[in-house]
């Protein structure tokens, strides 16, 4: 069958006519057009699919073990009394000064980390002078005068197990004062203690369950004397896991005799191992080992000083 039998005879529309000497021409241009119009539309829809695939999936509910919160316990910012009485038998004092005098104004102290602290710059240089005849600075000497953890917290269950507190919960300094902290990260310790480009362990807790016995329950000592509503009262707070205390977290107040229950909830995502291995423009997301061109250690903690 030669090929002008075979144009002939074909069943493809307009096809035939160019087996026509007369219509040929304006056939074949037509056909070329319409050959470049069904190329440019599925090339479009093959163009959509790939920078948004559509993908058909089997949903299903994925237990696994997620991050504890981070915890905070924040003591008064007021000074017990017996802690300053310790800490200030301790000391040598100037000419100019004396233990009795000092213990009138140490309760300033708290102003260099919270701002509801009322104070005066000259007796700030008093107590100032008297630390530094002492070699002692402010973070240590405020750390000695704020009540400890084992003081602030009575009693500890952990995932439905009774606990020293004491052995869960460090004394920390915050934004917010001093807290006893939880499963959560201090970024000035880690650096006094290891410096800053050491990579530096953590304790990390994990819960695969949400209620009563897969919680943190507390009983927090109230007995301090309400002097001032601003600085006698405790205050808790929750994060998410592993977080730094350094960055700002909103807390609640405690009130003496009451009983209060906090929750934190997380949303996460589940990536199949199939959609994981697709590459990063298909998938329209990047996992946590594909770093920014410009942004390398995205996926890092964010250190704030």
């Amino acid at each position: 069958m030669n090929a002008k039998k075979l144009l002939k005879e074909a069943q493809f529309h307009g096809l035939n006519k160019l087996d026509d000497s007369k219509c040929r021409w304006i056939w074949t241009l037509s056909l070329f057009l319409l050959l470049l119009a069904s190329s440019a539309i599925v090339a479009s829809i093959v163009s959509r699919f790939l920078n948004q695939p559509t993908y058909i999936t089997r949903l299903e509910r994925i237990y696994t073990k997620m991050e504890f919160p981070s915890v905070q316990v924040c003591p008064e910012i007021s000074y017990p009394d017996h802690k300053i009485d310790e800490f200030l038998s301790q000391l040598d004092y100037p000419p100019h000064l004396n233990m009795s005098y000092v213990k009138t104004i140490i309760q300033q102290l708290g102003a260099f980390y919270s701002p509801d602290v009322p104070y005066t710059v000259r007796e700030l240089e008093r107590i100032e002078s008297v630390l530094n005849l002492n070699d002692i600075d402010v973070y240590l000497a405020a750390k000695k005068l704020t009540g400890s953890c084992k003081e602030t917290l009575l009693r500890c269950r952990l995932f439905g197990v009774m606990r020293t507190c004491s052995k869960l919960f460090s004394l920390e300094i915050s934004q917010y004062g001093f807290c006893c902290v939880f499963n959560g990260r201090s970024l000035r310790s880690e650096m006094r203690k290891h410096g800053v480009r050491k990579k530096v362990p953590k304790s990390v807790y994990y819960t695969t369950s949400v209620g009563f016995r897969s919680g943190l329950i507390l009983a927090i000592n109230q007995s301090t004397p309400l002097l001032d509503v601003d600085l006698t009262y405790k205050w808790v707070s929750i994060d998410g896991g592993h977080a730094y205390i350094d960055s700002t977290v909103n807390g609640t107040p405690l009130s003496s005799g009451t009983e209060m229950w906090q929750s934190h909830r997380v949303d996460g995502m589940h990536i199949d191992e199939g959609a994981a291995s697709l590459n990063t423009e298909l998938r329209g997301c990047r996992l946590l080992e594909e770093p920014l061109t410009y942004f390398p250690i995205y996926h890092k903690y964010q250190f704030e000083v």
